[in-house]
């Protein structure tokens, strides 16, 4: 899969481009920029090999680079572009679905970011600055953390969810995801199932609402009546 499919490289979000002015009066241990792809990648690669129960990311672009497998204990949501819905990268976009991720789409997937059980990130500022020299900024600071993860959340909220080409089957659901349908099924609440599992009540209902868009659900009684189907199937 060698072809890249892009959304305008020369397009920049407001917000982005006043996080890297931010970042820059205030670099520094907790905010670091990062230039050239080589350096940009390492800094990725650190992250996605990161335990983690959550990760928020950001894909404006999707290459050749096969996605990184999610977890069971992780929730991970990703935004992609529109034209990541057809063609070559739309196999990418499943894969990562097929895994566990939830994906929806946005044309405001401008800047690849990731930010990791919201305690560092890591985003493209590429363009900010009106030149096109490979540029990020890895963030641990708080305050910018808390910024980053709400920038995501008004874009998440306003994005398309994915639409799917077939039938919903048992492998879009990760074993967590499973074995909390199994257990709603019996009738548990959220926080019975967070004692069960041995998780926290927001990680459990983090996965019940990724269950939900999964199958098109509009409530946790219709979510348990299509998981039967598929069971079924």
């Amino acid at each position: 899969m060698s072809a890249h499919v892009v959304n305008d490289e020369t397009a920049s979000d407001p917000f982005v481009r006043r996080l890297r002015e931010v970042c820059l009066t205030r670099a520094g241990v907790d905010v670091r920029f990062l230039a050239g792809m080589p350096a940009i990648r390492r800094a990725t690669a650190q992250l996605e090999s990161m335990p983690a129960t959550e990760r928020l990311t950001i894909i404006n672009r999707l290459g050749p680079r096969t996605p990184q497998p999610v977890c069971s204990a992780s929730v991970m949501r990703v935004l992609v572009p529109p034209a990541a819905t057809s063609g070559v990268a739309r196999d990418q976009v499943d894969a990562l679905s097929d895994q566990g991720a939830l994906v929806r789409v946005s044309p405001r997937a401008l800047h690849r970011c990731l930010i990791v059980n919201r305690s560092v990130a890591l985003v493209d500022v590429t363009s900010c600055d009106g030149r096109s020299d490979p540029e990020a900024v890895r963030v641990r600071n708080t305050e910018l953390i808390r910024a980053m993860v709400g920038y995501f959340e008004d874009i998440w909220h306003a994005a398309a969810p994915l639409t799917s080409d077939g039938p919903v089957t048992l492998n879009r659901f990760t074993v967590r995801q499973q074995r909390i349908l199994e257990l709603l099924a019996q009738g548990m609440t959220d926080d019975m199932v967070s004692r069960e599992l041995k998780v926290s009540t927001r990680s459990v209902r983090s996965e019940v609402a990724i269950i939900r868009d999964v199958l098109g659900a509009s409530s946790r009684f219709e979510a348990g009546l299509k998981y039967a189907a598929v069971l079924n199937a």
